[in-house]
This record gives structure tokens, sequence and C-alpha cells, in this order.
């Protein structure tokens, strides 16, 4: 069982109650004011508007990676610049139409991560925080962002 500590008022609560099992947390009221609380046993949970370099460590460390999302990793970090989705799938050895579930496959590893920024919190997807998106004359192209440039290299995955 997880125990989860949130500090706050029942309607503050209700706002991000969906962060918290999907809702079905108890809500204990403010002990301040009488009622009883929660075991003292847990952590506040923490709403990241962006990861830390920590967090983006982890995503990459924290299970084996799978090969097609290896691959990914390697080919984004390999390239010095923006690369179209297509020249992406073929230094992948993929095809096209296989690499947003790829792409997708990665971003429900980031979202598995306690703390990960939800795309409700920020408007931005999860993969946003490892690689920028364009979409340029009908196709897209990707880069690793800096910040997840610099987490790939300090674990050493790709070499």
């Amino acid at each position: 069982m997880q125990i989860m500590v949130f500090n706050g008022t029942a309607d503050e609560f209700q706002r991000v109650s969906h962060l918290f099992n999907g809702g079905q947390s108890v809500v204990v009221s403010n002990p301040a004011q009488g009622a009883p609380s929660a075991p003292p046993a847990a952590a506040p949970a923490t709403i990241h508007r962006s990861p830390t370099q920590e967090m983006l460590r982890k995503v990459i460390t924290y299970r084996a990676i799978q090969a097609s999302q290896k691959a990914l990793l390697r080919a984004l970090y390999r390239a010095t610049d923006w690369m179209s989705a297509s020249d992406l799938a073929k230094a992948m050895g993929t095809q096209r139409k296989g690499l947003t579930g790829i792409m997708g496959g990665f971003g429900i590893r980031c979202t598995s991560q306690r703390g990960w920024p939800r795309r409700d919190d920020t408007g931005v997807r999860p993969t946003r925080w490892l690689w920028e998106h364009e979409r340029r004359d009908g196709e897209d192209y990707y880069k690793l962002t800096d910040e997840f440039r610099e987490a790939l290299s300090a674990v050493n995955l790709l070499n």
C-alpha cells in the first residue's frame, strides 16, 4: 500500500485529485481544525512543471530500455540537428508508421515515473521534455532537448 499526503483544502484537492490514483485516495481534513490526520509515513507528492536531471536520468535507467526505444534514442543522439520522421525511422531500421508507437511507448515510460510532469498540469506531452517536435511541409521533425541529451551522456547509455 502506498500512502500519499496532500496538504491543502478540499477544493484544492479536488483540482489535483486525478494525480492521486485517479481520485481514489482518502481525503483527510486539515489536522489544525481538529480532524484526524493521515499517518506521517509518506512524503507529500510533488508536482513538477518540468523534469529534473535526476528524473531524466531515472527514466533512462530504472529498467532496461526496449531495443526499438534504444534505437530511437541512439538516432536522435547522433543527429546534430532536426531529423525528419522518415530519416529517423530509416536510421532506426523501422517503418515510419511504427515510429509514433515507439515514441508513445517512451511517453508511457516517462509518466510511470513518480512526479513526472503530467499533460493535464503542463499542457505538454510527456515526451516533449525528451525531444522537440516541429511539423514542416507535412513532415514531422524531431531533435533531443539539451537537458535530455545531457542526461543520456551522464548515464553513458548509448556508448
